[in-house]
């Protein structure tokens, strides 16, 4: 998305950004364009998200391009001055004549910022071009002015900025100005690695969420019917912590076996952290589970069931802890596992999921004497049957899928709930995947 606020005084801070309409969506976006009217001095910022865990926009290039009148008589001079807040923050300065070109190779997360300077007495037309780069939901910005003679000028910082980019064109001369910034973003993405506890991965129905305004940053839904979230504890009380909104739908909660009622989970708008509190309960251990019914409110748009964190005294257990189970996939810890936990299940059809962009993935799992078999398949094409059965137990195996097409995949392991006959057991372990472009 682009935004731009303009006028006469150098200082625009007191002003509101003006939307640049229409924002798209993209691997590559371009031709984004808003004109700002007459003004002496533009300043515009670009918005760049994407909606794939782990994969951030890149901001690849801005240009500053004057497009010279038919009859230019001045001469011109384009400075372009880019600040990057980052880790560190870096200033690059090139000055030229027409285009400016700022490259940072790395992800955005900081605020870039250009000023392009006519001091010319010409009219003639500016156009600012920017380049990103990602796989998922990329927005950009573009915004426009008009100056004189072509001038080109070129920066490379070479390390990662943050969410906006800001860039400012300031024209000194005495004629009337139509600002135009042009943004080209493009994509790249590199390498991805998630964990088995990443919302990115799913599990059967249940999906994850990241939300800054959830518990711990994220939440687990599902609105698959007779889907459960089991967690155990020990207490005479517990706190589900869940959210409430308009695609909410209804789940039944049970504590060791006996029902502890019927919830609607519909509201008219999205409330986070809304709490069902249990009391009453013996100080022993005890076993809560929570069960998506598949259905809803009248009023409600969907069935969702959400499962932010339970909270036992002062301790509160995250969605995505190694004590939560969603349905038969249990969490555990391990110095020997990817990242020091995995999650597991030996139920028959269990499966778990990962969408990721590349043309290759990578299956982290382990083998042992209690392993069977699972079935592996991209975008619903079976990659085979893989038999987990080895007479020691091995960590961070890793099953390798190459030679896929390039863009967006899923790839997904089911439990067959088999085994050959060596094997004591029919466990399937997920660990972790990665990616590679």
């Amino acid at each position: 998305t682009l935004e731009y606020r303009s006028g006469n005084s150098p200082d625009l801070s007191a002003l509101d950004w003006m939307p640049a309409e229409p924002s798209a969506q993209g691997t590559q976006v371009t031709n984004l364009i808003a004109v700002t009217g007459t003004a002496r001095y533009v300043q515009y910022r670009v918005h760049f998200s994407s909606s794939v865990d782990n994969q951030t926009p890149i901001l690849n290039e801005v240009r500053v391009v004057y497009d010279v009148p038919p009859t230019p008589t001045p001469t011109n001079t384009a400075t372009a001055t880019a600040t990057l807040t980052s880790t560190p923050t870096q200033t690059a300065v090139a000055s030229a004549t027409p285009t400016s070109t700022l490259v940072p190779t790395n992800t955005p997360t900081g605020i870039a910022t250009a000023t392009a300077t006519n001091t010319s007495s010409a009219s003639g037309t500016l156009t600012l071009i920017a380049s990103a780069t990602a796989t998922a939901t990329n927005t950009a910005t573009t915004v426009a002015n008009t100056a004189t003679p072509t001038n080109t000028a070129s920066a490379t910082p070479t390390n990662s900025i943050s969410n906006t980019a800001t860039a400012t064109a300031t024209n000194t001369s005495t004629s009337t100005l139509a600002f135009t910034p042009t943004f080209t973003p493009t994509a790249t993405v590199g390498p991805q690695n998630v964990e088995d506890n990443n919302v990115a991965v799913r599990y059967d129905g249940w999906g994850g969420v990241t939300d800054a305004s959830a518990s711990g940053g994220s939440y687990r839904k599902s609105k698959t019917a007779n889907d459960k979230f089991t967690f155990k504890f020990s207490g005479n009380s517990i706190k589900w912590i869940t959210q409430t909104g308009p695609d909410e739908g209804q789940a039944q909660v049970t504590i060791d076996g006996i029902s502890k009622g019927t919830f609607d989970l519909y509201s008219a708008t999205v409330q986070p952290l809304v709490l069902q509190s249990f009391s009453g309960l013996s100080t022993l251990s005890h076993t809560l589970v929570v069960k998506v019914l598949g259905t809803k409110n009248s009023s409600s748009t969907d069935m969702n069931v959400v499962v932010d964190a339970f909270t036992v005294g002062t301790t509160t257990t995250q969605d995505n802890a190694n004590g939560a189970k969603y349905n038969t996939w249990t969490g555990a810890a391990s110095t020997s596992a990817n990242g020091g936990s995995y999650r597991y299940s030996a139920t028959a059809n269990a499966s778990a999921s990962w969408t990721f962009t590349g043309t290759t993935v990578n299956w982290i799992t382990a083998t042992g004497t209690s392993f069977g078999k699972a079935q592996v398949s991209i975008d619903g094409v079976s990659k085979g049957t893989f038999d987990l059965y080895t007479s020691t137990n091995k960590w961070k195996v890793v099953k390798t899928f190459p030679a896929l097409s390039a863009g967006t995949h899923t790839i997904t392991i089911k439990v067959l709930g088999t085994k050959r006959s060596a094997s004591t057991g029919t466990k399937v372990i997920i660990d972790g995947f990665n990616s590679s472009p």
